[in-house]
């Protein structure tokens, strides 16, 4: 999908293009976004049309049939970009479907349709929405039908190209804005749903007339800003109240020139006009005259719905006139969307539509007051009056302030038998309005009836969203079945592990260059944070930057972006501001994320500095939470909650119990304080109504009617098991007693782990302390056998001395013994193989290592020079290794890896070095299986690794 930093970067070029002027964009492609009045892409949109004078066409949308399902753009902050949706004529049918029939012209059903959320009409004109058009060779055909609104979209962005080009050719002066006003008041309108076809079926001819004969008219390089209410709407809508008294708004015009920062003052000055306005709406009341300088004015208009019938949709528009030109058609207009929601329901959640003719194209929508206490609803069709199939498609939505179509919103197509019934099972909130759309798909050649029962249902609990703290054990949940008796039965799931990340590292720096700057030396800067992600286990993870999330074209950044790097820096996976969609499977390890936003303002990416990054990680099994319906059974961990009935009107609390997080399933995921467990809450007992949901042809909509968000916070550590068999007074007797012993346990333990860390000789002194007191212990030994190994080649006559003194103190004898016992039956077994594990995992990593040091001897030299009696002390100790473990164990792998090459068994080399890069693809594991297939003569493949390198080992990073 797109990004806002290809979405940037295409908008300065057509800003400033090196080669030529550009006149006309398409675009066919957008997004839904949660409001469309502010958003730093929406500024620069602005910029291209309104001050480089560029038209700008998109498509609307194939989000339909149910109303306000424009995307963005045209939903732009600015309304000057021309919105497009899709038609079918006859014609078309015949020709490009091959239909058996012609049917009536009709918008497709899935076109989107107006109005936008704050009142603009969304779609300008409508165009043919299908073409046989050359698809790309790789698909091995010449041509394709296609369909959709991104067909439609350049079918009119090359009509306004014929239309410039007329008034290029004629020498007539021309802006953005007068030739959408032309195309507006010269589009053929259809009997069809205003809706979908805007202000018509674009017709060129009759455009390229009108601005002909109207050309050089003082508003011709104006566009009128109009804003609507205390919140500045594009236009009026009004859909989520009860229509039950009338309505007074105020309205804002202000005309604006092309360009207005550097228009001629003059004309602003001598810019004045004499406007006549009309509505057609007897149920709107407005002035009929209003006078315009260059300047803001303001009126008021009042909204009666008082008498329009219930359950539709009104639309109108007040027309602003040249009254010294009034031939020159509509210079503005305030378009008028007012829904008159059904608000009566039998019983008070039962709602009936009698069975209607359905034909090609019908679309029916039911507007339905959703009562305050609904949580979902069930929606039942029943066809009848036809033999055959009938295809539908069923289409509800909520519109909530500031947010997305797709929030609230459910999409089904469904295929109905003679007298067959379908119920489908969706969310709805109370205190919305809820358009219910049913529409008959566009080709049906048969007519139907369907009848359309809806009940809403209620169980909803006292919190939208539940939060647990661990350290609480218990949260309290008050359900409420506010329409009807419902059946209740709580269900608890987690589902993810998130956890926060802060930033290593925070880099502002300047883009530049011509793609990154804006005209008028206006460069645009990126702000780029690393973040280090450590993964236990393997897992699927979601990176998620909370305050960036979901927002593409309204988001105040121009741009984020995500890339996950693994430690080698290769890229393992990408994403953008909508972070559900993307989800990458990890391997155990480290990993690095970084993450990159764009603005023209260093200031405001400075304040993002230190941004969290949230990652979500999906559990390998999920976890479900003890319910209770009593506190002390929850306290207790008595009896669950049962399955129970609530009346109408009534409320029953129910318990959660806090997961232990000495779980199997989380215990491994090394919960810290300040982490969360996220998943989701249930009350309904009706299975169907738990697993309800819909997939759009475009993508899964959020529907799920019963789920609601549970969120676990980790407070404390886990718990581990605590003795109660003694008594305080034995606790402290036996804490005396050892208290010394302990101290210089942990001394001798505390010194073996400097070792290692300090340089050689350093260490060795600590060694020697420690030898000196602790004769026997093995984990010193070892410690100084890394140091001295660490160091590199001229260590290796002392790391092979060290090494042997290491196996010599371990008895071998006990250690076969115990592990050649099949079952151990002692008491203190589990203690026993503790200390044999330990002691074996020393004995190999001593083997180990010496065979290492020992095979890198030999290999350095001729092979004239190599003793017999060398390669017997290392056959000697590849026959120790494997009295415990298999040759391709990681533990001894590295050794067998030299010691096959020493004995010329070079495929068993090769098998051991594979297994390694396997287990983790390195530098050095790379040079060695290189080295391995040279050994064999197989060159073909130690070429592709070596040409394939700098894919696997990046240098840098890749780039934004």
């Amino acid at each position: 999908m797109e990004t806002g930093t290809a979405l940037a970067r295409a908008m300065l070029r057509v800003m400033k293009n090196p080669f030529y002027e550009v006149d006309v964009i398409n675009m066919s492609y957008g997004e839904h976004a949660h409001w469309s009045d502010s958003g730093r892409l929406g500024e620069l949109a602005h910029e291209v049309v309104n001050k480089y004078g560029v038209m700008w066409v998109a498509s609307a949308g194939n989000h339909g049939p149910a109303l306000a399902t424009v995307g963005v753009p045209p939903d732009f902050q600015s309304d000057s970009i021309i919105g497009v949706g899709a038609f079918v004529s006859p014609d078309m049918m015949m020709a490009e479907y091959s239909m058996i029939e012609k049917l009536p012209g009709c918008p497709y059903t899935w076109s989107s349709r107006g109005p936008t959320a704050d009142g603009a009409r969304g779609v300008t004109v409508c165009a043919p929405g299908g073409a046989i058009t050359s698809v790309p060779t790789f698909t091995l055909r010449s041509n394709q039908l296609m369909n959709g609104t991104s067909m439609a979209s350049p079918h009119t962005a090359g009509c306004v190209a014929l239309i410039i080009s007329a008034l290029k050719l004629k020498s007539i002066p021309y802006s953005p804005y007068s030739v959408r006003r032309s195309i507006q008041n010269t589009s053929l309108n259809l009997d069809v749903d205003v809706f979908a076809q805007g202000h018509g079926l674009i017709q060129v001819d009759r455009a390229v007339e009108h601005l002909l004969e109207h050309s050089n008219g003082v508003e011709d390089k104006v566009r009128f800003t109009v804003e609507c209410g205390s919140d500045r709407r594009k236009g009026i809508h009004i859909r989520n109240w009860k229509a039950d008294k009338p309505i007074d708004m105020s309205i804002m015009v202000e005309p604006v020139m092309l360009n207005e920062t550097q228009a001629d003052p003059n004309e602003k000055l001598a810019f004045c006009m004499e406007l006549v306005m009309t509505c057609d709406a007897p149920w709107v009341k407005a002035p009929t005259c209003l006078q315009m300088s260059y300047t803001v004015r303001s009126f008021q208009l009042s909204i009666d719905p008082r008498g329009l019938e219930r359950g539709r949709v009104y639309f109108t528009s007040l027309k602003a006139y040249n009254s010294s030109n009034v031939k020159k058609g509509i210079m503005f207009e305030v378009p008028i969307t007012i829904v008159v929601p059904t608000v009566d329901f039998l019983h008070g959640y039962l709602y009936s539509c009698p069975a209607e003719v359905f034909r090609a194209g019908f679309v029916r929508r039911h507007f339905l007051y959703v009562p305050i206490e609904s949580t979902w609803v069930n929606v039942t069709l029943k066809a009848s009056h036809s033999d055959k199939c009938q295809r539908f498609t069923l289409h509800a939505v909520q519109l909530k302030p500031k947010c997305s179509v797709k929030t609230l919103e459910y999409y089904k197509v469904i295929n109905l038998g003679c007298n067959e019934v379908s119920t489908q099972i969706f969310g709805v909130r109370g205190g919305y309005t809820m358009e219910l759309c049913l529409a008959r798909w566009w080709s049906s050649l048969v007519d139907g009836q369907v009848e359309v029962t809806v009940e809403f249902h209620s169980l909803r609990p006292s919190q939208e969203e539940v939060t647990l703290f661990s350290s609480d054990g218990v949260q309290r949940v008050d359900v409420r079945a506010g329409l009807r008796p419902e059946e209740m039965s709580a269900q608890a799931t987690l589902k993810h592990h998130t956890q926060v990340l802060t930033p290593a590292e925070s880099k502002v720096e300047v883009l530049g260059g011509p793609r990154d700057t804006i005209p008028g030396c206006r460069p645009i800067y990126q702000l780029v944070l690393s973040y280090n992600l450590s993964v236990s286990k393997s897992a699927e993870v979601t990176p998620k930057c909370a305050l960036l999330s979901d927002v593409l074209y309204e988001s105040a950044y121009e741009s984020q972006l995500w890339m996950l790097f693994d430690h080698n820096k290769q890229l393992l996976g990408s994403g953008d501001a909508y972070s559900n969609k993307y989800s990458i499977k990890l391997e155990k390890g480290d990993y690095t994320i970084r993450l990159h936003v764009r603005h023209e303002r260093p200031d405001l990416l400075e304040k993002l500095s230190d941004l969290p990054l949230t990652v979500l990680t999906k559990l390998a099994q999920e976890v479900k939470l003890d319910v209770y319906s009593s506190l002390n059974a929850a306290v207790t961990a008595g009896k669950k909650a049962q399955p129970v009935t609530l009346k109408a009107g009534t409320s029953q609390p129910v318990y959660l119990s806090a997961p232990s997080l000495s779980d199997k399933n989380l215990k491994s995921l090394g919960l810290t304080p300040g982490q969360a467990l996220l998943g989701s809450l249930s009350f309904a007992k009706d299975e169907q109504v738990r697993k309800a949901v819909s997939s759009h042809k475009f993508g899964l909509i959020r529907t799920m009617p019963d789920q609601y968000p549970l969120r676990v916070v980790v407070t404390e550590l886990p718990c581990k098991k605590r003795s109660t068999g003694s008594s305080n007074s034995n606790s402290e007797e036996k804490k005396e007693a050892k208290t010394l012993a302990d101290y210089q346990e942990a001394l001798r333990d505390l010194q073996t782990a400097w070792i290692a860390k300090l340089d050689c000789e350093a260490g060795e002194e600590i060694y020697k302390d420690v030898m000196t007191a602790h004769p026997d212990h093995l984990a010193a030994q070892l410690a100084r056998l890394q140091a001295l190994d660490a160091v590199g080649a001229q260590n290796r006559t002392a790391v092979i001395a060290q090494a042997s003194r290491i196996v010599a103190a371990v008895d071998t004898a006990p250690l076969l013994a115990f592990y050649g016992t099949k079952t151990d039956t002692r008491t203190d077994a589990a203690k026993i193989k503790t200390q044999m594990d330990k002691q074996r995992n020393t004995l190999l990593e001593a083997l180990s290592r010496q065979g290492s040091a020992l095979c890198a001897d030999i290999l350095a030299l001729p092979a004239a020079e190599r003793t017999q009696e060398a390669i017997d002390q290392v056959d000697a100790i590849a026959v120790d290794a494997m009295k415990f473990v298999e040759p391709s164990d990681s533990k001894v792998n590295g050794f067998f890896a030299s010691y096959y090459q020493v004995r010329g068994l070079d495929g068993l080399a090769a098998r051991i070095i594979a297994r390694q890069c396997e287990e983790k693809w390195t530098r050095e594991n790379e040079a060695k299986l290189t080295e391995a297939y040279n050994r064999l003569g197989w060159s073909h493949i130690s070429t592709l690794i070596t040409s394939t390198h700098p894919l696997r080992f990046p240098n840098t990073y890749t780039p934004f």
